[in-house]
């Protein structure tokens, strides 16, 4: 016979476990930049970022923790069978440094000034005491102070430290400051008299000099005073101008001459050429009955660029062998010419 109070309750239960199987319920996906902060809903840990939770529908309150981060709440509504996404952004801490107080001398103190030339008048922190040395200032605040102290036409800067409940005592000597100070100025004069002599030296022109070697001729190996009978003639010039300009100066040199007079030109960048000519010329009667004409026979070139300095002696030294051979050396010197 069947128990009919018992199977009321069996009928009970199965009642209840079907409304549970069909309870309602909504997702909630949730994610955070950076990863890893911890989720509480509602006032309890649910775990950390990325999560997936099955959540009751309706309104729920989202908090999210990291370290080193401010803590980020957010409202959402989850509704029933729906995945909610929410994506937290989590903003760093503010570093707060702690503000360091200055150490500051509390107190008061007393500053005695002594100097060698005596009655020179004191000011304090800008302002004029009213005090001549030797003299003691009372109950200054403790801590740096500056000091002018005036005596005539000099005048001395100083930084003192006033220690609290103590006298500080400052000695200051005008003479030595005084020898100091001609020194300097002294050095000062004549950094300045070397500095105007320098720019005077600056604008003197460089010398430029020649020196003529006759060198043996290459076709008949015979000696330079061989080669240059008096029916040979050479003309050598030398041509120059400064750099960006476009006319040519040109100088005949005595080939006769060992050595030729310097010229002067102003300093600067300079384009130089250099030219021997060789000469055939008519002697004797010949030249009395046949008009004299002469014979170009050879020719040599030789050029350069240079940066021709002031007050300085360019020495070019030539070499000529008759024939298309022109080489040139260049010694340099420093002429100090006196200036004032």
């Amino acid at each position: 016979m069947m128990n009919w109070k018992k199977a009321g309750s069996v009928l009970v239960l199965m009642f209840f476990l079907a409304g549970a199987a069909w309870a309602q319920e909504g997702y909630l996906r949730i994610t955070s930049t950076p990863d890893g902060a911890s989720i509480s809903i509602d006032g309890k840990e649910k775990g950390k970022t990325p999560l997936l939770l099955a959540i009751a529908p309706g309104k729920h309150t989202i908090v999210a923790s990291l370290s080193a981060y401010d803590s980020v709440t957010q409202t959402v509504e989850v509704l029933e069978n729906e995945v909610t996404r929410v994506d937290l952004t989590l903003q760093k801490k503010a570093v707060r440094l702690p503000v360091a107080t200055p150490l500051r001398p509390s107190g008061k103190g007393n500053l005695t000034i002594i100097t060698d030339w005596p009655d020179a008048t004191i000011y304090l922190d800008g302002l004029n005491t009213g005090e001549k040395t030797p003299a003691t200032l009372k109950d200054l605040s403790a801590g740096l102070h500056s000091i002018i102290l005036v005596s005539g036409d000099l005048a001395m800067f100083d930084r003192v430290f006033v220690q609290p409940n103590k006298t500080s005592v400052v000695k200051k000597s005008f003479e030595d400051y005084k020898k100091t100070r001609l020194s300097l100025l002294k050095s000062e004069e004549e950094s300045l008299k070397q500095k105007e002599i320098e720019e005077k030296r600056q604008k003197l022109p460089a010398r430029v000099a020649f020196k003529l070697e006759k060198l043996a001729a290459a076709s008949t190996g015979k000696t330079g005073s061989v080669l240059w009978d008096t029916t040979d003639t050479v003309v050598l010039t030398f041509a120059y101008r400064k750099a960006g300009a476009t006319e040519w100066t040109t100088r005949e040199l005595k080939w006769e001459a060992p050595e030729e007079e310097p010229i002067s030109l102003e300093k600067g960048t300079y384009e130089l050429q250099m030219t021997a000519t060789r000469y055939k010329q008519p002697k004797g009667l010949l030249t009395i009955i046949v008009e004299s004409k002469k014979e170009k026979v050879a020719e040599a070139k030789a050029s350069l660029k240079k940066d021709l300095q002031a007050d300085t002696l360019y020495t070019f030294t030539l070499s000529y062998d008759g024939g298309t051979n022109l080489s040139y050396k260049i010694e340099e010197k420093a002429l100090n010419t006196a200036v004032e």
